[in-house]
């Protein structure tokens, strides 16, 4: 299998795993199932639903795709932020949703930590719709495995991945028009985006609902190492660490997921800006942590080589995530990037044919 942006879905092309999503003809949630054949008609619910790729059967069979988290919990997830959200909406968030966001992370923790070695598979945490919740649970699964690179004990995994689940709360009371807007935000917009994290962390934590480290946590997503971020200007060690692991997986998922205002670009590109930005706008150790956990070509996803071939990757290494392993496209061979000295001047160009990413501008919303 290998992996296919919505855009460049055609009919005919077999599914690979299922994909579930918000039809908009029906108005209800809709599965296409693994080994269908895709028509015009189901890429087209796609493309309106904003899921943002699928999984396509391929001749290579023995390729084993990775699942960082499978679809219950996933599922589990985003219908405990969906309730917690009303609820901070409406004034007041119960303990039974609060108690359904503490579930789902402890079930997070156990079942991601149970592969100490775990890469996270970007692409298998994206085929869904709807980034609102989805870009929360997203957040809180990098944010996890980069607090096992840290040796977090899984108390406090499980303070970050709250914090993390819960770090958007507060863009529910913001206009939609704002949230969408497809141009440049004004000023005016800008600060009534800023609020964001103050409106939902002071809620929660007034109410005794999160802890100290969940709230800064919540409260500091989008300060900048050089102390240039919002809302209190912080920088350095003097943000929380919980802030510093989360600001990285926000401007990861942002900058990788399809918005009103942009697209979606490539991983290894955002990698790449990331790792510019490290030092000025995020912590350089939680970087290099993030590095090693966060793979840029997740296994099954199809590349091009700087030679001309093109290849499916079958092996990622935590210590090289830009050089993986790969098979080779209409060739009984494969290249290991990494390990083989032969392929030490061959590179992986790109996955797909997205714009070039550019920094996000001053007033990003990500």
């Amino acid at each position: 299998m290998f992996y296919v942006n919505t855009e460049d879905l055609l009919p005919g092309m077999y599914l690979g795993r299922d994909i579930h999503y918000f039809d908009m003809n029906i108005q209800a949630m809709s599965v296409l199932t693994r080994g269908i054949h895709l028509t015009e008609e189901s890429i087209r619910a796609l493309v309106n639903a904003k899921v943002e790729g699928a999984y396509i059967s391929h001749l290579s069979n023995d390729i084993k795709m990775t699942q960082t988290i499978d679809t219950e919990l996933k599922n589990q997830a985003v219908d405990g932020i969906q309730s917690l959200a009303k609820g901070f909406m409406g004034g007041h968030i119960t303990s039974e949703q609060m108690d359904s966001i503490n579930d789902t992370t402890i079930n997070l923790v156990e079942s991601v930590s149970a592969d100490k070695d775990v890469m996270v598979n970007i692409l298998d945490l994206k085929m869904y719709d709807d980034y609102t919740y989805h870009h929360s649970l997203s957040v809180a699964v990098m944010s996890l495995a980069v607090g096992m690179e840290f040796g977090f004990d899984k108390n406090t995994l499980s303070e970050l991945v709250t914090a993390a689940l819960l770090h958007d709360i507060g863009k529910i009371a913001i206009p939609i028009t704002i949230i969408n807007k497809p141009s440049r935000l004004t000023p005016e917009e800008f600060e009534i985006v800023k609020k964001h994290p103050i409106a939902a962390g002071v809620h929660l934590r007034k109410n005794n609902l999160v802890s100290q480290n969940t709230f800064m946590g919540i409260v500091g997503h989008h300060e900048k190492w050089n102390g240039t971020g919002y809302p209190n200007g912080l920088d350095g060690k003097n943000i929380h660490m919980f802030a510093r692991i989360m600001a990285v997986a926000d401007v990861f998922d942002a900058l990788t997921s399809h918005r009103p205002y942009r697209k979606p670009a490539p991983a290894h590109e955002v990698l790449e800006y990331i790792m510019a930005n490290a030092g000025t706008h995020f912590d350089e150790e939680i970087v290099r942590a993030f590095l090693k956990r966060v793979a840029p070509f997740p296994v099954g996803s199809h590349v091009r080589l700087s030679n001309g071939k093109h290849g499916i990757v079958i092996r990622n290494y935590p210590e090289q995530p830009l050089r993986p392993q790969i098979a080779i496209v209409g060739e009984d061979t494969s290249y290991d990037l990494f390990k083989d000295p032969q392929y030490l001047n061959v590179i992986v160009t790109g996955i797909d044919e997205l714009d070039n990413i550019s920094a996000p501008p001053a007033n990003s919303r990500s």
